[in-house]
């Protein structure tokens, strides 16, 4: 494989896969169980990737579990530093890009907002400014 497709190839695992680890896991099984399968040919291939994201699925779901037995033992315990470093990995986990993309949705939003009302006063403005213009030709064309 050339350098170029690699890279492509690992910015776009990269840019699917997510800033946590864990949502990692499916798409890196799936990447791999697909290479492994692809020796047998296409049918092979995909099946491969089926059964690497399906593997991927279950570490994830594995993760996720520890997290919750860590949670449990830490409420059952009284731990409140552990509950406290555990909410400020999620946050840190649940990815710096995610904060960012709503906030570009949010600019989004308030951008089409301003174009729809743009949009209204416009056709507001050109329908009064057409009612005028045609009352004002209906009175020229009765002093002619």
């Amino acid at each position: 494989m050339s350098l170029p497709i690699t890279i492509a190839t690992c910015v776009s695992l990269l840019f699917f896969g997510g800033c946590s680890l864990k949502k990692f896991y499916p798409l890196a099984g799936s990447v791999v169980g697909g290479s492994a399968g692809s020796i047998g040919g296409p049918v092979s291939a995909g099946l491969g990737a089926g059964a690497g994201w399906t593997v991927g699925e279950l570490a994830k779901g594995d993760a996720e579990l520890k997290e919750a037995k860590e949670t449990i033992v830490a409420l059952t315990t009284g731990d409140v530093d552990a509950l406290v470093e555990k909410k400020l990995k999620e946050k840190k986990d649940s990815g710096f890009f995610d904060s960012i993309l709503d906030g570009v949705y949010d600019i989004l939003k308030i951008g089409i907002m301003v174009v729809a009302a743009y949009m209204v006063v416009q056709l507001w403005f050109s329908k009064h400014i057409h009612t005028k213009v045609k009352r004002n030709e209906e009175s020229n064309k009765g002093k002619e």
